[in-house]
């Protein structure tokens, strides 16, 4: 009988050992409900371990300036500091986002802290200059805050990642081109 129980007791054994070492072996994800890691500062794409979506994108980058609308948006900050917002919305409601401005393949600007709707991440040695969710509630819509660099005069774009869920995601969203002009020195 004690023999039984032996041999019952290193069969559960080896059963949790085999269990652990096939669970070892599982490719990992994280579903980063509460903002984008530092990992996609370069590229911008979610690492959900899925590809993104090819069919056309439900989600827009718009910008509000006070200037004349043309395309380009033209944006003639006046001493730094001021704010343009930028939206990213669409048809659909989302729960994940990831968003920042590029001049010349760079990162420019900085986004204002708004720690109920986004928060920032500092990349490529800059700060505060990318914004990502802080959860996975469902928005239909985010504003942010963009503050331009200061004496830079060129294009900008905003680029955007957008997940509507874990396995459904699009990235490359691109904004109009914004016409940064510095004002001339009197």
């Amino acid at each position: 009988m004690e023999l039984i129980a032996w041999v019952s007791h290193m069969m559960q054994m080896l059963r949790t050992v085999l269990l652990i070492a096939a669970a070892a072996h599982l490719p990992y994800t994280q579903g980063y409900s509460d903002g984008a890691p530092k990992e996609v500062c370069e590229d911008l794409i979610p690492r959900h371990l899925k590809p993104p979506q090819t069919t056309p994108c439900p989600y827009r980058i718009e910008l509000s300036t006070y200037s004349t609308s043309s395309n380009p948006i033209t944006y003639n900050p006046i001493g730094g500091n001021e704010i343009l917002n930028v939206t990213l919305t669409g048809v659909q409601g989302f729960k994940g986002f990831v968003i920042q401005a590029r001049m010349d393949d760079k990162i420019v600007g900085r986004f204002e802290p708004d720690p109920v709707n986004y928060q920032m991440i500092d990349c490529c040695e800059g700060e505060e200059n990318t914004a990502s969710h802080i959860n996975n509630d469902i928005k239909s819509e985010v504003v942010l805050q963009w503050v331009p660099p200061t004496k830079v005069s060129g294009q900008v774009w905003f680029y955007a990642a957008v997940v509507k869920t874990f396995d459904i995601f699009w990235i490359d969203i691109t904004s109009d081109p914004l016409q940064l002009t510095m004002p001339a020195v009197s």
